[in-house]
């Protein structure tokens, strides 16, 4: 997980969250691979002011995202560390939405 930009404090995140998760039902949900605090914010702030519709269907395709990196992650480590392998595929079988 990314820590958060400068400039925006954890309240701030909490708020949006607290906001995007009551507009919705569900948690916001991003493949935070690469991405720093700043740009998850603004890709929380943006994507609260999408539908209904449009949001289910990113957030799907953002948890594909998630787990396609943990198979290859879990693959990756299969050989040399099959525990380990399996301890990831296990956290992408169980993630919370």
């Amino acid at each position: 997980q990314s820590g958060l930009g400068r400039g925006v404090s954890p309240e701030q995140f909490r708020e949006a969250n607290l906001k995007y998760e009551f507009k919705f039902g569900f948690r916001f949900l991003t493949s935070a691979t690469g991405k720093t605090g700043q740009v998850i914010y603004e890709e929380l702030l943006r994507r609260t002011e999408s539908t209904r519709e449009v949001e289910l269907k990113t957030a799907s395709e953002q948890q594909q995202k998630i787990t396609r990196i943990r198979l290859e992650k879990a693959f990756r480590t299969l050989d040399t560390q099959p525990f380990r392998a399996l301890g990831i595929l296990k956290s992408s079988l169980y993630s919370r939405c």
